[in-house]
């Protein structure tokens, strides 16, 4: 018969295996935009029951390429970063037009 600790061991390790499931369902819900970036353009999609493209609907730059993206606030605020700005979108509601002001970044001259 295998012994306590064994058995302690492997109800820690099945603990384990379920809390990351639980997790990573949990976190499969909360993302649900992609933002794809290629050229000098970015496009945000919304996946849903179904795959559509909201890029237009944003506040996010399009007319960029998006040289990285995350989230700030908990997972609230979605923030593009461009080479010339920031642009945030709210990650609840990402088509609504009352968001933080894009920052946008001074550009530096270059000294021969």
């Amino acid at each position: 018969a295998p012994s306590a600790g064994v058995e302690d061991k492997v109800a820690r390790a099945a603990s384990a295996a379920v809390a990351a499931t639980v997790a990573t369902q949990a976190s499969a819900v909360n993302h649900r935009l992609v933002l794809v970036s290629g050229g000098f353009k970015s496009m945000v999609l919304e996946t849903t029951e179904e795959i559509e493209e909201i890029s237009k609907a944003t506040r996010i730059d399009t007319d960029a390429t998006t040289l990285t993206a995350g989230s700030l606030l908990k997972d609230r605020l979605i923030v593009q970063v461009t080479p010339q700005r920031m642009c945030f979108v709210w990650a609840s509601d990402p088509k609504a037009q009352v968001v933080p002001a894009p920052l946008v970044f001074e550009t530096a001259e270059r000294v021969p």
